[in-house]
């Protein structure tokens, strides 16, 4: 069993990828998809680093 993370595309069939997890739609694909949960995405800072910036 391995652990893959990337953003990119896959063949999932020809990888012998049996699971994936992917966020945002899911564009023309023969795979199936159940909906998992809601991830609200947001861009944060702390108040040190925007003083610098």
């Amino acid at each position: 069993m391995a652990l893959r993370n990337d953003d990119q595309r896959q063949a999932l069939v020809i990888e012998g990828i049996d699971v994936t997890i992917g966020f945002g739609k899911l564009d023309h694909s023969i795979a199936g998809a159940k909906h998992l949960a809601d991830s609200p995405r947001g861009i944060v800072a702390s108040s040190e680093y925007l003083a610098q910036y």
